[in-house]
């Protein structure tokens, strides 16, 4: 019988931007990709590159300054339903873990890469978030309050889950030249 492969799941997921432009809160941002996986959008740091996005993000594309935008985010802990159940929803969660993805196109699915659409820690489930290799995976964080992010400069920041949503948009979308407020 073929020997069977246990591999290390991570518990950090890399931020592809923000669900809403963070310029407006309202529109896309752009460039977007519509997908059977939900929305791809592309003003995040840790990107897809494919026929929309043929380059990866530079330090010069992240005009609102490195210590004013993710790269990193916390997903550590179960997705918590509202029933109360618990599910493992994170990004690497997969088919291959956390070094793997689709054939590299808009349409294709991706692993530990999220487009941020709800809080830190948000029970409810909006679409995108139901499959590991969807689109708009939870941030999430066995931390009472909050969640632990690695920052374009490097640093590490912890945020509140009460962050404002206007704020938490803010800080993944690398070039949206919107202040952001404490956090």
């Amino acid at each position: 019988a073929p020997a069977s492969i246990t591999y290390q799941l991570v518990n950090y997921v890399g931020i592809a931007g923000s669900y809403d432009s963070g310029r407006d809160l309202v529109s896309l941002p752009s460039p977007t990709a519509w997908t059977g996986y939900y929305r791809s959008n592309y003003n995040g740091i840790i990107v897809s590159v494919d026929t929309l996005n043929n380059r990866p993000v530079r330090l010069k594309d992240v005009t609102d300054g490195t210590t004013n935008t993710f790269v990193v985010g916390e997903q550590s802990e179960y997705r918590v339903r509202t029933d109360g159940v618990k599910e493992d929803k994170r990004a690497c969660n997969h088919d291959g873990g956390a070094w793997s993805g689709g054939a590299g196109g808009s349409t294709d699915w991706w692993l530990n890469m999220t487009v941020i659409r709800s809080p830190i820690n948000a029970k409810n489930a909006n679409n995108g978030q139901e499959q590991a290799y969807y689109r708009h995976t939870l941030l999430t964080s066995p931390h009472k309050g909050g969640a632990q992010f690695a920052m374009a400069d490097g640093s590490v920041q912890f945020v509140s889950d009460n962050v404002n949503y206007g704020i938490l948009t803010r800080l993944c979308d690398k070039g949206d030249g919107q202040p952001l407020g404490e956090f």
